[in-house]
């Protein structure tokens, strides 16, 4: 029986979302869709995308069901979705971390030619909790500041830094927001002012018996406010004993990256993100 390729209904859609976390995060985003290949009379394999406005669609998900692998089925589904963005000149991209070039999904928009695949800058790392002690971080805020969890701020100072952040990258605010449920809330720290004005925050998540932290961002001018959240965070983990092994952190932004690279210059690097564009030209 060949395989068909279609748009997921609304319903479709729900029971998937239910089923996976990774398409939980996209769909809190809104504008969300999915195609699914279906073989057997099942649907053995999901395209989750995001619509950024009329012009961009960002790939959030694929996966391929395991007895159905290698029989090109992911490929069918990316044809599909280039097929319809082509017809309304829609550009599309997908950012996804990987160990390196030889992963399968590198290797798919590799194999296809019409995509052109790059790696960034951010990367995910780690440094083990028990060496934190070693490490010479000033965890005291600037003056006149002082050192809070996120979500205990007022919505209206919350809702302030969230659009700070659009400014900067409104892909990184969506994000934030999509995850916000996973997080490790008394590790979401934040360093305000008087009047409850965010200068820097991070945010952690639990990954087995490591803590990630996923998300860190500085208002310009307050990169001292963000080290002083690191060296907050330190002196809790180490507070933890054995309980947490690693800390993980994904370096995405430049502030990030400068920041990790300057104070945990041992750190194990496990993925590094990457970046594949559709050829518009090519179709």
């Amino acid at each position: 029986m060949p395989i068909q390729y279609g748009l997921l209904t609304k319903e479709q859609l729900n029971d998937i979302t239910s089923l996976l976390p990774e398409v939980q995060q996209a769909a809190a985003t809104g504008s969300i869709y999915a195609i699914g290949a279906v073989k057997d009379n099942r649907i053995c394999g999901i395209l989750v995308f995001r619509v950024d406005g009329e012009l961009l669609i960002d790939i959030q998900y694929i996966a391929v069901s395991e007895p159905y692998r290698r029989q090109g089925i992911a490929t069918g589904l990316l044809d599909f979705l280039c097929k319809h963005a082509g017809e309304s000149n829609t550009a599309i991209f997908c950012t996804f971390a990987a160990v390196d070039w030889n992963e399968p999904l590198c290797r798919l928009f590799i194999r296809r030619g019409d995509f052109t695949l790059t790696e960034a800058e951010g990367y995910i790392c780690r440094f083990p909790c028990k060496e934190l002690s070693q490490i010479e971080l000033n965890a005291t805020p600037p003056a006149g500041t002082r050192i809070t969890t996120f979500y205990d701020l007022p919505e209206r100072a919350q809702q302030r830094f969230i659009n700070e952040i659009k400014k900067d990258s409104l892909a990184f605010s969506v994000e934030l927001y999509a995850e916000r449920e996973q997080m490790l809330r008394p590790l979401c720290l934040c360093v305000v002012d008087a009047a409850e004005n965010v200068q820097a925050a991070f945010f952690c998540q639990k990954r087995e018996q490591d803590v990630e932290l996923s998300f860190a961002y500085g208002i310009p001018g307050h990169v001292h406010a963000l080290a002083a959240l690191v060296g907050h965070l330190r002196e809790l983990l180490l507070s933890t004993g054995d309980q947490v092994s690693y800390l993980q952190i994904a370096a995405v932004t430049p502030q990030s990256r400068k920041l990790v690279e300057k104070l945990l210059p041992e750190r194990e690097i496990l993925e590094k993100f990457y970046t594949a564009c559709w050829d518009m030209n090519g179709i």
